[in-house]
């Protein structure tokens, strides 16, 4: 009842009026309610404390919105992360394989001429070319490894 507002403390309504709000109200049944008040001053008090709500709503939401955000993007960037760092070490791997098994090759055999050594870092597979460096070390010329490629 209106008649009630003018004897309770503006403290007061705003304590009602966000036990309320906690409780699910309708907010468009409130406004409508609020719209319904008769006396300038009460109306006025109550519209500032509606709208001191709405924008606690509007900072909650953005707050809940900001952080599902960052989430997501941490996330994302972990992801991201991992597959360029499986990547990048599967290339580093791969290299250092090719370039053990050319160094193998120099070792055994003074020289590698450029077509073998290209054939070698052309190959992206590193199981074969674990093979091919188990290969490098027990052929006797490299012939026999280059039938391996």
């Amino acid at each position: 009842d209106e008649a009630l507002f003018p004897s309770i403390s503006k403290d007061a309504l705003e304590r009602l009026l966000r036990y309320i709000f906690n409780g699910e109200l309708n907010k468009t049944l409130f406004m409508e309610r609020i719209s319904q008040i008769k006396t300038p001053k009460i109306r006025k008090s109550t519209m500032t404390l509606a709208d001191q709500f709405r924008e606690e709503g509007k900072m909650e939401g953005i707050s809940i919105g900001l952080e599902k955000g960052i989430s997501e993007g941490i996330s994302q960037g972990i992801s991201q992360g991992i597959s360029l760092g499986l990547e990048k070490g599967l290339l580093s791997g791969l290299i250092a394989v090719r370039n053990s098994v050319l160094r193998v090759l120099e070792l055994k055999h003074s020289r590698v001429p450029e077509g073998l050594a290209e054939a070698v870092r052309s190959i992206s597979d590193l199981p074969k070319l674990e093979q091919l460096l188990v290969r490098a070390l027990e052929s006797v010329s490299l012939e026999e490894f280059a039938q391996y490629l």
